[in-house]
């Protein structure tokens, strides 16, 4: 996500004014939000091995 921020600034101002930061954003939205569950177990698991049981709220 950090790449459309830092490394395509020069990017977004033709996206604006074509009206295509929708189909721009959509996609890196879209991964990080499938990449996230399983993020989450992974850290479960950790904790879990490691005895430390903290709790690991999904909607952090």
């Amino acid at each position: 996500m950090s790449a459309l921020y830092e490394r395509s600034n020069a990017l977004w101002p033709v996206l604006i004014e074509r009206a295509l930061t929708g189909r721009a954003w959509r996609p890196w939205v879209e991964g990080a939000r499938r990449r996230h569950p399983a993020f989450r177990r992974r850290l479960a698991q950790q904790s879990f091995r490691s005895g430390y049981l903290a709790p690991v709220y999904a909607g952090v």
